[in-house]
């Protein structure tokens, strides 16, 4: 068959300008991959159960989630659960893919499941306030591939606190995302599969001129996140003994044939990249190179799938049932065990000699290279070695791919291409992935649903976890461990960087701002290394609210702090406390120079604001730890005297509190200057003689020890 040159450019069209629905070819394959893990993506039957009359969702996960959801329910439930995703391919599937589904499709005596194809960043078919839960599983990271030029994390949030009610719940799955991911490590990846993998990957993954992804005017718009400049490859070219460092741009100009994987391959880039190519690594491993799940397998021996462990045995099954292998009395035998391993001889083959092609009989292919050669393709990732043979660099593969019978790929030989990879890679390589911290994620989530629903019915409140037991983590054993054999990484001063495999799984409740910043105190006093940015927007903006007071010390309002001062007002609440050893001397500190009242000034061993909502108890408690990092309750303590402005003249409501300790103190720099041991008695003499104190010091010391 003769193709005319211009049908060739539609061609090559269609090879580098398909759409960005760029999975519907392997639709099957995707949702037998995200399949996995249901236990983790139903999670929002837990609160279904406690309201089974409300309307719930679940978007972006395939609709099998929904489908097991309606399963567990309650006949007489009357619970609406909808499957939403951007694909109609998805929802269709799921009739076939999960039967059970379609009697729930018109039940009006029971649950009852919907599929609306929607967007989860334009939920515009519902109205507002009509849901009691959100599902979200695996999905706000990705968003930004489908919606790049807007901040598609912001518009799925809004659109979430616009369609939940109050109290309604928000399900939110993603993996746990590295600390510091702008940190330049290396990392070196000992196993060949996965250097071949990694190259692949990162050709595909930082690709915008070959990229699916394109907007209206056909223009990529895959969001550039990381700088192809600033990678750096570290690899032994077969020609040299010595080790050589070149850019990715330059890598990219580099035959593949021409490195010794025998040798050490290493990246040198960004955290957050390498941390995005070992996830991948494992994604592609667990859903078609599943050999690599055994660190010893006999490949003489039947392999007895009860024997694997749960992630093994799922892989195995879903692998074995997509490549036609009929798994007889438990097992696989040995013939077919060698499957499992056939691609790495593929991508060995053509890392080592590139892919070559005879194009004697094959016009097309031709003609196909030569478009590309006058499209500038660079002549190391593709060329011909004489006038019938054509050389194709791996790299050019990963980067043409669109699917098996599409482009010149209809003319390619399969058996001889690692088409399972070049699969994975069209379904993930595309996407831009984006993640946060789970102390990004909650800040944020936090800071910018009160911002969206700072007018409304929804006035005052905003998303955060139900409390700190909804922020959940799914280990992953089994990849920890793939990931510690296979790779080594480095920090730029040589700290070993331990891979993260776990999914992060929140809980969050469209709650009152009061109730959600109960929540972020216990959140940062459990564990104030894994909240700093949280811990700086509570303090922000929880610590300018302070409750106002009748003078029976009962609540009457509440104002900013800045307010309070403004006016001159004392009816709020304080606590100060003094740190006493065993010798009866308290430590006294002298303020730092920042601080805006009484700077330089000698003051109580604590003292604070006793925040709105917050009790007097629990002030002392949080206050001693963050300027002395004490914690009262590890140490002897008491209330020794309440005092008041219109009874003693202090300059708020106060209580007055002493720690019993002899060890020494390690006093916040921010808060106090430094700090000495003095004998009450003492103490009375200096005040007496003039050193600036702060006001109410001399009223409490004298409260505190009359009798000295």
């Amino acid at each position: 068959m003769k193709i005319h040159p211009i049908s060739l450019f539609v061609i090559l069209s269609m090879t580098i300008q398909a759409s960005v629905e760029h999975k519907d070819e392997f639709i099957d394959t995707y949702l037998s991959n995200i399949s996995n893990s249901m236990d983790e993506k139903t999670q929002l039957i837990e609160h279904i159960l406690k309201n089974p009359d409300g309307r719930y969702i679940d978007i972006g996960t395939g609709g099998d989630s929904v489908a097991i959801i309606a399963k567990q329910l309650p006949k007489n439930s009357r619970v609406t659960l909808i499957a939403a995703d951007i694909d109609p391919l998805v929802l269709e599937s799921i009739k076939k893919r999960r039967p059970e589904i379609n009697s729930f499709l018109h039940n009006f005596n029971g649950p009852k499941v919907e599929l609306m194809t929607m967007s989860a960043t334009e939920m515009d078919k519902l109205s507002d306030s009509s849901l009691s839960g959100v599902g979200a599983s695996a999905l706000a990271h990705e968003i930004y591939s489908y919606v790049p030029n807007k901040s598609a994390l912001d518009q799925f949030i809004s659109e979430t606190c616009r369609v939940l009610e109050k109290d309604g719940i928000l399900v939110y799955r993603d993996p746990t995302w590295v600390d510091d991911p702008e940190t330049r490590c290396i990392m070196t990846m000992k196993s060949e599969i996965g250097k071949y993998y990694s190259i692949l990957f990162l050709t595909k993954f930082l690709d915008r001129k070959y990229s699916l992804i394109k907007d209206y005017r056909g223009e990529c718009c895959k969001p550039s996140v990381y700088n192809p400049n600033d990678i750096k490859i570290i690899a032994y070219k077969k020609s040299s003994r010595n080790k050589v460092q070149i850019s990715f741009v330059e890598f990219l100009n580099h035959n593949c044939s021409e490195i010794d994987f025998s040798k050490n391959f290493s990246i040198e880039a960004p955290k957050g990249l390498l941390a995005e190519i070992q996830r991948h690594y494992l994604m592609y491993i667990r859903n078609y190179y599943v050999g690599a799940l055994f660190d010893q397998i006999d490949l003489q021996k039947p392999l007895q799938i009860s024997t694997l462990q749960p992630e093994q045995q799922s892989a195995v099954i879903s692998f074995a049932q997509r490549k036609g292998i009929t798994i007889q009395n438990d097992e696989i035998n040995p013939q077919q065990i060698q499957i499992l391993f056939n691609e790495l001889e593929i991508l060995r083959k053509i890392f080592s000699k590139g892919y070559l092609m005879s194009t004697k009989d094959c016009e097309e292919v031709k003609m196909f290279a030569k478009v590309l050669l006058s499209q500038n393709v660079d002549r190391n990732q593709f060329h011909f070695l004489d006038n019938q043979i054509l050389w194709i660099d791996p790299k050019m593969i990963a980067l043409l791919f669109q699917g098996k019978q599409k482009g010149i790929f209809q003319y390619l030989k399969s058996e001889d291409l690692p088409l399972d990879l070049l699969e994975h890679l069209k379904l993930e390589g595309e996407e831009h992935y984006f993640y946060k911290t789970t102390d990004d994620l909650i800040t944020y989530i936090g800071q910018y649903s009160k911002f969206v629903l700072k007018d409304g019915a929804k006035k005052g409140y905003c998303l955060a976890p139900i409390d700190p037991n909804y922020i959940r983590e799914a280990k992953r054993p089994l990849y920890q461990s793939i990931l510690k054999r296979d790779v080594v990484m480095i920090d730029q001063h040589g700290n070993l960087q331990e891979p993260v495999t776990e999914k992060t799984i929140i809980h969050f409740q469209l709650q009152p701002e009061r109730k959600a910043f109960t929540t972020y105190k216990k959140l940062i006093q459990e564990n104030p290394q894994k909240y700093p940015k949280l811990k700086r927007w509570y303090d922000i903006g929880n610590h300018e609210l302070l409750d106002l007071v009748a003078q029976n010390d009962v609540v009457i309002g509440v104002m900013p702090r800045t307010e309070v001062y403004a006016k001159n007002l004392t009816n709020f609440r304080v606590i100060n406390a003094f740190v006493m050893n065993s010798k009866g001397e308290l430590w006294i500190p002298i303020r730092h120079a920042s601080k805006t009242l009484f700077p330089l000034a000698l003051d109580c061993s604590v003292g604070g604001h006793v925040i709105s909502n917050e009790e007097y108890f629990e002030a002392f408690c949080r206050e001693s730890i963050e300027e002395i990092h004490l914690n009262p309750l590890n140490h002897p303590h008491q209330l020794i005297t309440k005092l008041t402005p219109h009874a003693h003249g202090t300059s708020a409501f106060m209580e007055v509190y002493i720690i019993k300790y002899d060890g020494p103190i390690e006093y916040n720099t921010e808060d106090f200057a430094s700090g000495q041991w003095i004998k009450p008695k003492d103490l009375k003499e200096m005040l007496k003689d003039g050193v600036f104190a702060k006001t109410d010091l001399k009223i409490i010391l004298e409260a505190c020890f009359p009798d000295v």
